[in-house]
């Protein structure tokens, strides 16, 4: 395992986990991209730990689909962070 990889339990049940740009390039390159198609990536930098998930949510339903609101609520619950290369769960 390098320095910059994650303990494997934080992601070895993650399909969609990628290390870093170059291996997400890796797994593009192949794929082709239909003109109908939509691709969407996001990178967590700093979430906000105080947002009030629930009532977030709530209010995201009026306005997006269920899968949307899956992967926002996994977004705003998923709180790993990397500090000097250890991996910690943000609680607070």
């Amino acid at each position: 395992m390098e320095d910059s990889d994650p303990p494997l339990y934080l992601v070895r049940n993650s399909a969609h986990h990628v290390k870093n740009s170059i291996q997400f390039i890796q797994i593009l390159k192949p794929l082709q991209v239909k003109p109908d198609n939509l691709m969407v990536s996001y990178n967590m930098v700093s979430p906000f730990t105080k947002v009030p998930i629930a009532v977030s949510l709530k209010l995201l339903s009026h306005l997006f689909e269920d899968d949307v609101l899956a992967l926002l609520k996994h977004v705003l619950t998923s709180t790993y962070f990397c500090f000097e290369g250890q991996f910690y769960k943000q609680t607070e």
